[in-house]
């Protein structure tokens, strides 16, 4: 096999799969559900008309993730190497708890190989004055059929609210927006138009816990409702406007209040212009990119300080004294 330097993109011109002994795969679909089992790859074989055949063992492969045709792929490497390329491949044939799976490449968003986590995720940390901030837009605006949704590991914070998770409408000379936080051992979803009209939506609950979790605010006609881990903990009538919110929407900080910042881990956030929810569920640790998304951030970068939108419209930036960590992804809690 053909060594590069860590970090380095290759970019290729088709890649072919070879088929032998067992091999572990975790299958990220398009509609959120996830496949696990077994198939018969063991390596991957790399063309290219300038480095000619690469045949890659698959442990060296840590993940793969597909573009919208289904056949351009970008291909992780275990010591941090990136090669792009194409696949031409119809399906993967996975044994699962179910039996023999054949699994369309049409549907696979991404795969990982050997273990169940979910990628890459970033952790902030208040000592370095961490945050996520992505710039202001008209699609962000909160109103009757609204759906924020996140996964979070969060361990603390610092400043007097203690962690602002989710902000929109901060720093910017407005009231309106949308904020989830945890503040005095109580977990809160609000919002308010531009009129700073609005509710509260606030139970209290331990989730510093180390543990991930799933949270879930939606606003519908007349009513907002905040969701943990698919559990509705709360819900309030909602009759105010749009937010009309002009400002950018942050991860982890919140500027008033004497800046504030937050100590955990984010993947998988997600904003769609529908109420997703109305009853209890159980949440997917990855969603479906639909017509009803506004913006979809899976945090599988795992390097630089560029969060890519999965819609292409709402890219975000890592900031901090120091840049925040990645880290794996999020892993569904043993509870």
């Amino acid at each position: 096999m053909r060594i590069f330097p860590a970090a380095t993109t290759v970019y290729l011109f088709s890649l072919t799969l070879a088929l032998a002994t067992p091999a572990r795969l975790l299958l990220n679909l398009n509609d959120g559900s996830r496949v696990i089992g077994t198939t018969e790859l063991t390596t991957v074989a790399v063309h290219s008309a300038s480095l000619g055949e690469l045949n890659i063992p698959v442990e060296k492969i840590s993940s793969a993730r597909f573009a919208a045709d289904r056949r351009s792929v970008s291909i992780r490497l275990s010591n941090g190497d990136k090669l792009e390329g194409t696949l031409n491949l119809p399906e993967i044939t996975l044994t699962t708890v179910f039996g023999k799976a054949k699994i369309p490449l049409a549907q696979v968003r991404d795969f990982q190989v050997g273990g169940e986590a979910g990628g890459h995720a970033i952790r902030l940390q208040s000592a370095n004055k961490n945050y996520v901030e992505f710039p202001a837009s008209d699609a962000f605006d909160v109103m009757a059929g609204w759906t924020l949704e996140f996964w979070a590991n969060i361990s603390g914070g610092k400043g007097e609210m203690l962690s602002p998770i989710m902000r929109l409408g901060d720093d910017c000379g407005q009231q309106a927006g949308i904020q989830m936080d945890i503040f005095q051992q109580n977990v809160r979803f609000w919002a308010r138009d531009r009129h700073e009209e609005g509710q509260d939506v606030t139970t209290k609950m331990n989730i510093l816990d180390s543990q991930w979790h799933h949270w879930a605010g939606v606003v519908s006609e007349g009513q907002m409702r905040f969701y943990i881990d698919g559990v509705r903990v709360g819900s309030q009538p909602y009759t105010a406007g749009a937010t009309g919110a002009q400002c950018p929407l942050r991860i982890g900080y919140r500027a008033t209040h004497g800046n504030c910042y937050t100590d955990g881990t984010f993947d998988e956030v997600r904003i769609s212009r529908v109420a997703r929810y109305d009853g209890n569920f159980t949440p997917t640790t990855s969603f479906p990119l639909d017509g009803d998304t506004i913006a979809y951030w899976r945090f599988n970068e795992g390097e630089g300080a560029t969060i890519r939108d999965e819609t292409g419209k709402h890219n975000g930036t890592l900031h901090g004294t120091t840049l925040p960590i990645w880290v794996e992804g999020v892993q569904r809690p043993s509870r």
